[in-house]
């Protein structure tokens, strides 16, 4: 689980998906807060009942999605606009041939596009 200070609030949740500029990978979309809705490195996770249909598998993905951008972003002390991670129902279908950490480099790709194009 993130911290606090780097999760958003409902407030800010509902500003960055209004407000987004959006990254996409064949699994993954990411929404950015463009810079007239600017907060601290915030993040959240969404990940639906039409992908994972168990609650443990949701938590589980949300869980090693937190811990990824602990790892790459917060940890590396970059200053990354607050962002929102949404998983695409085409995930629940390549999941049987998707390993963990293919999962994890795809989301480090889609990350690192953000953070070449919008860091410091």
């Amino acid at each position: 689980m993130l911290k606090k200070r780097n999760r958003l609030t409902r407030a800010e949740f509902d500003k960055v998906f209004k407000a987004n500029k959006s990254f996409h990978s064949k699994h993954l979309t990411l929404l950015v807060a463009d810079s007239s809705v600017v907060f601290d490195t915030k993040y959240a996770v969404v990940v639906s009942k039409k992908v994972l249909p168990r609650r443990v598998d949701r938590n589980k993905l949300r869980r090693m999605l937190y811990r990824m951008f602990k790892t790459v972003i917060i940890a590396r002390g970059y200053k990354a606009p607050a962002a929102i991670l949404m998983i695409k129902k085409q995930y629940r279908a390549d999941n049987i041939d998707m390993t963990d950490a293919d999962f994890v480099a795809e989301c480090q790709s889609l990350i690192s596009n953000l953070t070449s194009s919008r860091l410091q």
